[in-house]
């Protein structure tokens, strides 16, 4: 017997039953979800929380994204089109890695996406446990994105999707690259170059209104991944699902207030700042009036 036929003749793990809980919405401080969803699907960890629209991530719920989110704001993006994705089109994406500087070597252990049903938000995170899991997590998440047709993502051109690419060829499966994807920070550059950071965590302190507590640093993932390879400990990746579950709801939140920055025609509400990277994005598209205005 050669090492296919063994291997064809390991015996398969089998899922265990759904494990569910209905928890209250939490506080904008600690979001929790009105009903969660727990399981083992044959080799990886599946989570699934349900938020309804008035879900508050500081200053916006999650219902305020419009039905046509970022129509009136396409023009921030280098991608743009003349589209029109109702907000059900869209899946929000952000990942946890073993390593932040990429390469072959780097595995996306987390993929975290998010998307709308029926008005509510719905928020899974595929958790791969050991590197045994890898292939059967991004089969689901294969068969997630191509669900979709917009990646909403933060600094994901240049990180989460290669990233994702490279362990989608090295496990010799096709990449399911979306129609679109709306990657928020470089819009976000553009109009808060003038702050401090634009940082997703700094975005949310300096225009949503929101401060994490019990937070971790990104930094800080690769290191809780290997400890808890190294000990079994579920324990361990907590922080980690904790803090990818924070990043995919701002992702919502932060989209929400760019619309509502670049796609409004009243101005008043804006800085000085804002106003006049408004002002010159405007003139680069040739809308010479709104740039005027602005």
């Amino acid at each position: 017997m050669d090492i296919k036929d063994r291997l064809r003749n390991l015996p398969g793990k089998k899922p265990r039953k759904l494990e569910k809980s209905n928890n209250k919405a939490g506080s904008s401080q600690s979001p929790k979800a009105n009903s969660s969803t727990a399981a083992s699907q044959d080799a990886y960890l599946f989570n699934r929380e349900i938020y309804e629209p008035d879900f508050q991530q500081g200053n916006y719920a999650l219902g305020e994204l419009k039905e046509l989110p970022l129509e009136q704001a396409k023009f921030l993006f280098k991608n743009r089109s003349d589209y029109q994705l109702a907000k059900e089109e869209l899946i929000f994406l952000d990942t946890e890695t073993s390593g932040l500087a990429g390469g072959a070597g780097t595995v996306v252990f987390l993929v975290g996406l998010g998307y709308f049903r029926e008005d509510n938000f719905i928020l899974e995170q595929h958790l791969m446990r050991d590197f045994e899991e890898e292939l059967d997590q991004l089969l689901a998440v294969k068969s997630r994105l191509e669900e979709r047709r917009a990646v909403v993502s933060f600094n994901g051109k240049s990180f989460d999707l290669p990233l994702l690419e490279n362990r989608f060829v090295l496990n010799r499966l096709s990449f399911p690259a979306p129609d679109y994807h709306l990657d928020l920070l470089h819009p976000s550059r553009s109009l808060w170059n003038h702050l401090p950071s634009c940082s997703l965590k700094a975005l949310e302190r300096q225009l949503l209104n929101y401060s994490r507590r019990g937070d971790i640093d990104g930094s800080e993932v690769p290191e809780l991944y290997f400890s808890y390879l190294r000990k079994k400990d579920m324990s361990l990746l907590e922080p980690v699902l904790h803090h990818n579950r924070l990043d995919i709801i701002s992702l919502v939140a932060l989209a929400v207030h760019l619309e509502k920055t670049a796609g409004s025609t009243e101005y008043n509400h804006l800085s000085a700042q804002e106003l006049y990277n408004l002002g010159r994005i405007l003139e680069r598209e040739n809308r010479r009036q709104a740039s005027i205005e602005c």
